[in-house]
């Protein structure tokens, strides 16, 4: 990560000096040089700010769905100090209220990005799987942390804030709502070339690719997301609590955020792999209906660092003299795929596509590993090339 870029001098703000301190002490195999500071959001920013004079000041603290009154206060800190902002907030308001800040972004010069998280990949595969289509019909996507990866306070006080609670969503060319927790769809996510995994059982969230998806997509009837936490006994819980708010036989879940989170980091069995989809489904020039997919798999300790790899792209992006334009926006457009993948090779992270329909005259083992049949040697796809072909549906591919 950031920590092996010898570039860079990388200032750990906490509210507790002692905790930062602790931090890059711990940081002793780190090739970038690694400094405390002490930093309370809460207080005057401006003046902690000052002293510092970073060149871009990551906001990974959250939840920012409860930042309140004055909850873009550090972004404007940053454009009066002539700070790049980048933040990995996944509230849905959050990330769209950003916007509001671009005039005065561009004036000074600076790139304000928002949801630099999970949001910019999914994004970027949406743009790849729509390539060449003529109409996209659905857009839809999941994510699955493995069971052991370590779930943080913040991510689960967000949970428990939104689920059962009203959202908006595209559903059936409409505006509609949704409540978070209370609608599900299964997904097998199946890497081409790679072991599939288990059906996975997902949850609609509230995440920015809700709003931002359709502002981009605005002819895809339905847009929709979630998240397939495990072990799928804990899943199901949480789906009957948040039920209960949907009924309004309980205000929110916030209150057991702490037993939600003892839970979750206790109970955990299953596959030790994180994974991801993306699932465009329209029409191609033709006017035949198709559907693309993007499906990865992260082995072992590997996922948890996908949500950080967004900044660590752009921030090497703007070290090797390509910065991301002036202004202030969800990070929708500031990453595509290959900066994404260029940091996978170095991690065990598998991505892959599959299309339908498949032709019927594609070679079986073809139809069967998708886009990992073009990396087989030569002589391995000649033994199989058109010996049996594909019926219907390809084998493998994710069902719902």
């Amino acid at each position: 990560m950031l920590e092996n870029e010898p570039r860079l001098t990388l200032i750990v703000a906490e509210r507790s000096l002692a905790r930062a301190d602790g931090y890059c002490k711990n940081r002793d195999r780190a090739v970038a040089r690694v400094v405390p500071a002490l930093f309370d959001r809460d207080g005057d920013i401006v003046e902690q700010l000052s002293p510092l004079r970073p060149d871009i000041l990551i906001d990974a603290s959250g939840p920012f769905q409860a930042y309140g009154e004055g909850r873009y206060r550090l972004i404007e800190a940053c454009i009066d100090q002539g700070v790049n902002y980048l933040d990995l907030a996944d509230g849905s308001d959050f990330v769209a209220g950003v916007s509001a800040f671009n005039e005065a972004a561009r004036t000074v010069g600076l790139f304000v990005l928002s949801g630099v998280s999970s949001f910019p990949v999914l994004t970027a595969a949406v743009r790849r799987l729509s390539l060449g289509m003529a109409r996209v019909d659905s857009i839809r996507g999941g994510i699955a942390p493995s069971p052991f990866a370590g779930v943080g306070e913040n991510v689960i006080r967000v949970i428990s804030g939104y689920a059962g609670q009203p959202v908006k969503l595209v559903r059936n060319g409409r505006s509609a709502l949704g409540h978070p927790f209370t609608e599900q769809t299964r997904y097998t996510i199946a890497p081409p070339g790679r072991l599939p995994l288990r059906n996975t059982l997902f949850s609609l969230v509230d995440v920015p690719d809700l709003r931002a998806l359709s502002e981009l997509w605005p002819e895809a009837k339905t847009i929709w997301m979630g998240a397939g936490p495990v072990p799928e006994v804990l899943h199901r819980a949480l789906i009957g609590l948040a039920w209960l708010v949907r009924a309004r036989t309980v205000r929110s879940l916030s209150p057991l955020a702490s037993l939600m989170q003892l839970a979750t980091n206790r109970l955990r069995w299953g596959e030790h792999r994180g994974r991801m989809f993306v699932e465009v489904a329209g029409s191609d020039q033709t006017g035949v209906a198709a559907t693309r997919s993007w499906h990865l798999l992260a082995e072992s300790n590997d996922g948890p660092l996908i949500p950080s790899m967004a900044v660590e792209a752009l921030v090497r992006k703007a070290l090797d003299g390509h910065e991301a334009p002036p202004g202030a926006r969800a990070a929708v457009h500031d990453l595509e795929l290959e900066d994404y993948e260029a940091l996978f090779a170095s991690k065990t992270i598998n991505t892959g596509f599959r299309n339908e329909p498949v032709d019927l005259d594609t070679p079986f083992y073809a139809a069967l590993l998708g886009d990992a049949w073009l990396s087989l040697p030569d002589e391995i796809r000649a033994m199989h090339d058109g010996t049996t072909t594909a019926e219907g549906r390809a084998p493998g591919r994710a069902r719902t």
